[in-house]
């Protein structure tokens, strides 16, 4: 039953609204499993570089990084479009704000710009022997164009595994974490002091 209203009574002090509970991976911070880095999309990385751990003359860069199933590149096999649509499809990305001192700033950049070259260049000569060898009617243009997908191949190879031994990689993104590999040990001991110390203010 509804009390009739008193306009001399003192307010009423409003009730606490529940807050609903947050999920896990929003109130737990990052955590090191192995050598690699478990990250929420929130969290940030320790003051230092991820490649060498160096603590002073660092850059802070948004690095993009990205995860795919290792099924996808199996579908290459049964042709280049279906698996690189596969590929697409599947890739996940995620930015993170990561700190680098200038030599592996900078080798980290010159590691990306050659697994491009590495895409870039075997598919322009297949493209170009391909071409040339339809116009002569050259079976030996041909085999250079096939030649070349094996080049491009190898060269992706090579350049994925120079930019993996200089960079820092993902190996899980979902929609509130990633997985980070390839991260200085002083930065995974960091992150581990820095959880140990919560734990006993906690």
């Amino acid at each position: 039953m509804t009390q009739p209203y008193n306009p001399y009574q003192p307010p009423q002090p409003t009730p606490p609204t529940a807050q609903p509970p947050q999920p896990a991976y929003v109130m737990s911070g990052p955590q090191v499993v192995g050598r690699q880095l478990w990250l929420p999309l929130t969290g940030s990385l320790p003051p230092l570089c991820v490649k060498c751990g160096r603590p002073d003359g660092i850059t802070w860069t948004e690095r993009r990084v990205s995860w795919r199933p290792g099924w996808s590149y199996l579908l290459l096999m049964f042709g280049g479009w279906p698996g690189l649509i596969a590929i697409v499809v599947t890739t996940r990305s995620a930015t993170v704000p990561m700190a680098t001192c200038a030599p592996c700033g900078s080798r980290w950049n010159v590691a990306r710009m050659l697994v491009l070259l590495s895409v870039v260049m075997p598919i322009a000569l297949a493209m170009g022997f391909a071409t040339a060898a339809a116009a002569l009617d050259s079976e030996a243009l041909g085999v250079a164009a096939g030649s070349s997908a094996v080049l491009l191949l190898v060269a992706v190879t090579v350049a994925l595994a120079r930019r993996h031994a200089v960079s820092v990689t993902a190996s899980a993104i979902d929609g509130y974490s990633l997985t980070l590999s390839g991260l200085s040990p002083k930065v995974l001991q960091a992150v581990t002091n820095g959880m140990q110390g919560l734990a006993q203010q906690g």
